[in-house]
């Protein structure tokens, strides 16, 4: 439970850092939720953001994660959304790089 709690915390600090991009959506409400977040750049598909990323030094995931059903549920269907999914390693300066990444690569396209 110790390794859920700082994930969860971990996304708590990214939502609140990525919500103030302009552009951004994130799709997920407050309240209790495993340590996963999706979110989506307004102008690039979740594949093309995720890809931006990875040649910018970070593993997220883009598309529909095996969940075609819950993406058409929320309305992200047929192109998914970018999902960010911290471990047990990650740290709160990482997600705070990430945050400043997907800011930067918001006011470039």
């Amino acid at each position: 439970m110790l390794f859920r709690s700082h994930e969860s915390e971990l996304c708590h600090l990214f939502i609140e850092g990525i919500r103030a991009i302009d552009g951004i959506t994130v799709y997920r409400d407050r309240g209790s939720y495993l340590p996963i977040v999706s979110f989506n750049a307004e102008g690039m598909t979740s594949n093309e953001l995720a890809s931006e990323l990875s040649s910018r030094g970070f593993a997220l995931r883009g598309g529909l994660h095996c969940s075609g059903l819950a993406h058409k549920a929320i309305g992200t269907a047929p192109e998914g959304t970018v999902r960010f999914s911290p471990s047990v390693f990650s740290t709160p300066m990482q997600v705070k790089l990430l945050i400043n990444e997907i800011g930067r690569i918001c006011a470039e396209k």
